[in-house]
C-alpha cells in the first residue's frame, strides 16, 4: 500500500508541476493505447496544461483524500485512491473530488488511470476483471 500511496503522490505532484514526462511514466499502458502512443498522450497532456493556463485555471492543491482500497482478482491487483484537488478558476475557488485507479502491471509495477472518467461499469472497459463489488467514489466539483 505504501508503494501505491507514494506513486500517486508523485503522480499528483507531477500534475501540479505540469510535468508531462513524469505523469506519462506512471500512467497505465492502456491509456497510451487509447491515445495512440505515449507521445500522443504526452502531447495531449501538455495541451491540457496549456489550456488551464489560457483559461486562468490554477491548481492550488492536489492530494490523496481518504483511505486506499486494494483489490485482488484471480490474476490482477487493483487499487482505488480517492483524491481531491483545489482550483482557482478566474478567481473562484472550487474543489474537485475524484480518484486514481491503480493496476499492477507485471514488469512495470503499479500504473494508474484517472478514474474520473471510469466510474461504474466503464472501469471494466479498461479492466474486464475489475471486482464488481469494489467501491469507486463518484467525482464531483464543489464551490469553496
Amino acid at each position: 500500500m505504501n508503494t501505491v500511496r507514494n506513486d500517486v503522490q508523485v503522480l499528483l505532484r507531477a500534475a501540479l508541476a505540469r510535468n508531462s514526462a513524469r505523469t506519462t511514466a506512471l500512467t497505465h499502458p492502456k491509456v497510451m493505447e487509447v491515445a495512440g502512443s505515449a507521445e500522443y498522450f504526452r502531447a495531449a497532456l501538455e495541451q491540457s496544461f496549456e489550456m488551464f493556463s489560457d483559461q486562468n485555471v490554477t491548481i492550488t492543491s492536489y492530494g490523496i483524500s481518504g483511505p486506499i482500497s486494494l483489490y485482488r482478482t484471480k490474476g490482477n491487483r487493483y487499487a482505488v485512491v480517492p483524491t481531491d484537488m483545489e482550483l482557482s478558476v478566474s478567481g473562484r475557488r472550487v474543489k474537485s473530488t475524484g480518484h486514481q485507479i491503480g493496476h499492477y502491471v507485471e514488469g512495470l509495477g503499479w500504473r494508474y488511470v484517472s478514474g474520473d472518467e471510469l466510474g461504474g461499469s466503464k472501469v471494466r472497459t479498461f479492466f474486464p476483471d475489475f471486482p464488481k463489488g469494489a467501491e469507486i467514489p463518484e467525482p464531483g466539483t464543489y464551490p469553496l
